[in-house]
């Protein structure tokens, strides 16, 4: 571990997340192009966590989740300015600046244990699984950008996609099955999800509606 790195991993320690948002809305913001269409804005004084670059739309995040060093090696230098906290797996340790240090475990469904995230072809199931850590039973999960294929215009990012990245839209079917994984075990847990993603592909997970709608259907909640 490079020196003077502040994180909360000691020696074999790993950082428990808590239920800090108990029985409140997440949202989580991946990466899609229908974010570009939403009134952003919404989210501020929320608890969101973003997922990779999804930190440059939505700068004001609560939580940063990143599984790629490829990806922090790019934009570590930008995330100075990131005020919120960076969650990152054990195999990007070496990253200095990193918060808090959780264990990834292997999908379907989510990690049980707060010191876990299931992830394996999208960082997005990590972004859920400690969305669903944070409100515990009782809570809601918002999803933005999970489009699960390219806008009318051609756009697969509401961001500049990576440097290294190439399409593939095979590379979607697997993102689907592995949060497909993750249906019951929320509903289980009883945590109601929405995908607040206009137009996704993948509205046969969870109803899809717009951010507005979303933070109306929250708001009417609390209220009852």
């Amino acid at each position: 571990m490079i020196k003077n790195a502040t994180v909360s991993r000691q020696g074999n320690a790993w950082w428990t997340a808590p239920c800090e948002w108990p029985g409140k809305t997440a949202f989580v913001v991946g990466g899609g192009p229908s974010v570009l269409s939403q009134p952003i804005e919404l989210l501020r004084g929320r608890n969101v966590i973003v997922i990779n670059s999804s930190y440059e739309t939505i700068p004001f995040a609560d939580y940063l989740v990143t599984f790629d060093p490829k990806w922090w090696t790019e934009h570590k230098k930008k995330l100075l300015e990131f005020k919120g906290r960076i969650v990152a797996p054990s195999k990007v340790q070496l990253f200095c600046r990193l918060r808090h240090f959780m264990k990834r475990v292997d999908p379907p469904g989510l990690a049980a244990a707060p010191d876990s995230l299931a992830m394996m072809k999208t960082t997005f199931t990590a972004g859920i699984n400690l969305a669903a850590h944070l409100v515990g039973s009782g809570g809601r999960i918002v999803l933005l950008g999970a489009d699960g294929q390219k806008d009318k215009d051609g756009r697969s990012h509401h961001h500049p996609p990576h440097s290294w990245w190439t399409f593939n839209s095979r590379r979607w079917g697997l993102h689907h099955e592995e949060m497909a994984s993750l249906v019951a075990p929320l509903r289980d847990r009883g945590i109601d999800v929405v995908n607040a993603s206009p137009g996704s592909a993948w509205a046969d997970l969870w109803p899809v509606m717009s951010l507005a709608q979303a933070i109306e259907l929250t708001t009417a909640r609390r209220a009852a």
